[in-house]
């Protein structure tokens, strides 16, 4: 029988007597289609796996984002991947359900993890450690970073002539500053957040219109520093 998938294939499902007198050794043709059938999305949307020990099509993210259009999910296996990547299409970077291992984007002598340059990105569940810049640098709009982990970057996020980004639910350990939002940034909303050490918890230079509420900063210099900046919402 047939039903949706999570991802919005067809999975076929073959019972009962077929399966048991081999049919699925006797039909390779069937199974091809309904190979074929599996692996095409509905929408026009494609997903790729990243494996950093190569069992899988790309050993890196960015391999993978090259590959991939806008509209694609991209699959993270757990690892470490020392790389900066940049996202010039509308992408969705995630791990597959069912992981529990970190999936470390790892810096050391790279100065920024993931930099986003195309509108309506999303981020989840990944970790950024010891980029010399920011773990994640975004210079669009309508981007999603949730659920993420930093660990000593400079800042964690830095937003910069970007707007209607929303970053919540992360947690910035030991950074130089966990969000910066800089000049003409607008409309981005930074919430849920916890923030732990560092300096300067959140940041905001020449940019207005902007939300903050309801993050959770412990052990920093400073919580929240506006400088030439207006009509910040912070609660």
């Amino acid at each position: 029988m047939a039903h949706l998938g999570k991802m919005g294939h067809i999975a076929l499902t073959i019972k009962g007597a077929l399966a048991s007198r081999g049919f699925m050794q006797k039909s390779p043709v069937i199974i091809f289609i309904a190979l074929l059938i599996w692996l095409t999305p509905i929408d026009g949307a494609r997903t790729y796996i990243v494996d950093d020990d190569g069992f899988a099509n790309h050993k890196t993210i960015q391999e993978a984002v090259v590959a991939a259009s806008n509209g694609d999910t991209i699959f993270i296996k757990p690892g470490t991947y020392h790389e900066g990547v940049v996202l010039n299409k509308s992408v969705k970077l995630m791990p597959l359900t069912g992981e529990k291992d970190p999936i470390i984007l790892r810096g050391d002598d790279i100065e920024t993890g993931i930099t986003i340059t195309s509108d309506g990105c999303s981020l989840e569940g990944l970790t950024f450690e010891n980029f010399t810049g920011p773990g994640i640098a975004v210079t669009s709009a309508g981007n999603s970073i949730q659920e993420n982990t930093f660990e000593k970057n400079n800042p964690a996020i830095l937003i910069s002539d970007a707007s209607q980004n929303t970053i919540t639910k992360n947690t910035m350990s030991d950074c130089e500053g966990a969000v910066a939002i800089w000049y003409n940034s607008s409309d981005n909303t930074v919430s849920d957040n916890k923030m732990n050490g560092g300096t300067v918890s959140i940041f905001v230079r020449d940019a207005g219109k902007n939300r903050i509420a309801d993050n959770h900063a412990n052990g920093s210099s400073m919580g929240v520093w506006l400088m030439n900046s207006s009509d910040v919402e912070v609660s």
